[in-house]
């Protein structure tokens, strides 16, 4: 249609929306990018949160949640972890991929737990339980986009509006294209504070045995936060669709 007839199809979303709220104030109601590009800043106004495609596919979420990441903030985004095949894809994920793409957004499963293992349920529970303990730095804290030299990598950070912590993601999405993974800086810290660096131990997660390992996989170093935003941190060498977590707290 017309532009004309967006505009007043959007506003008849609104006033069916707001009045369902009057109805139902209890009720929390969610968006969708998908269907009809329901994702702006009105919509947010109302929304609990706000659905960030129909692909629930580990790897093309770590591109989609990036661009979202340009507008909302993580605690509205709808993040799952699903199944180890995507329905819309095809393509297999490792569960501690699927767990590190949703972590850092509104934090749900979207998988059938009928058809899991008792280790699966297990792995999801620690899961669940190990994002509890972290939500309030994910979704209260500030988000940077990190760049990284290697087009295949995406990265970002979440830190504290005192900034005495954060949460890093990097993942992986295809073959580097060197040998060795370039240093990742890392932007919003304290600069004359010191960090302890660790690996936030992610369950199934592989992180810890890949080539190439750098020293905080296994233990913990600190660095200033000055010398993470200028010479930065050195990433591991990570296979396609694998990420790695990483915690940052000033001492």
């Amino acid at each position: 249609g017309s532009r004309a007839g967006t505009h007043h199809f959007m506003h008849g979303v609104y006033r069916l929306w707001d009045e369902l709220q009057a109805l139902h104030p209890n009720v929390e109601i969610e968006s969708c990018a998908s269907g009809g590009g329901r994702a702006d800043f009105e919509i947010l106004s109302r929304a609990a949160r706000i659905w960030t495609s129909d692909s629930n596919d580990a790897h093309e979420r770590q591109r989609i949640q990036q661009g979202f990441s340009l507008l909302f903030p993580p605690e509205v985004m709808g993040a799952h972890i699903g199944p180890p095949r995507s329905h819309t894809s095809g393509r297999v994920a490792d569960l501690s991929f699927r767990i590190a793409t949703a972590f850092f957004g509104h934090f749900g499963i979207e998988w059938n737990l009928l058809s899991t293992t008792p280790e699966e349920r297990a792995q999801l529970a620690e899961a669940i339980s190990l994002h509890k303990q972290h939500r309030a730095l994910l979704h209260g804290g500030v988000v940077h986009r990190l760049d990284h030299p290697d087009p295949n990598a995406v990265a970002h950070v979440v830190v504290a509006e005192d900034r005495g912590e954060a949460m890093v993601s990097y993942a992986q999405l295809d073959l580097p294209p060197a040998a060795v993974a370039a240093r990742l800086r890392i932007v919003g810290l304290d600069p004359d504070r010191r960090y302890v660096i660790s690996r936030l131990p992610l369950p199934a997660d592989r992180a810890a045995t890949v080539a190439n390992q750098v020293g905080w996989l296994n233990k913990e170093i600190e660095a200033t936060g000055r010398v993470l935003a200028t010479v930065g941190l050195q990433m591991p060498m990570l296979d396609p669709d694998h990420a790695v977590i990483i915690h940052l707290s000033a001492r």
